[in-house]
């Protein structure tokens, strides 16, 4: 799980994603622009379904505090609304709560 929070940090996921209008987009760009393991979905679809939202939460916060001078482990604050609410990143999306503008 380090290395796929490492290689694709889902704060900066998050972060890109609200140019999107579907989580499953920004999956769609890290499975075949970045090479994201196929079987794992996508980072967005992984973090939802595999290890859960606060589990990532947790992870993020703890390499930011070994870290503090990067921002590439800071947790968004998408992360963190979703982790409060206790929804998935697809829930929130499909529940109007977020207005994407989608650039794609």
């Amino acid at each position: 799980m380090r290395l796929f929070i490492a290689r694709n940090p889902f704060s900066a996921v998050v972060s890109s994603f609200f140019s999107s209008s579907d989580p499953s987009d920004v999956d769609v760009i890290y499975l075949y622009g970045y090479g994201f393991p196929a079987f794992r979905g996508g980072p967005l679809f992984w973090a939802d379904n595999d290890v859960g939202l606060r589990l990532v939460l947790d992870k993020l916060e703890g390499y930011f505090k070994m870290h503090p001078n990067s921002e590439y482990f800071r947790p968004s604050k998408l992360l963190k609304e979703c982790v409060g609410l206790g929804v998935t990143v697809q829930a929130y999306y499909k529940s109007g709560r977020a207005n994407p503008k989608s650039k794609l």
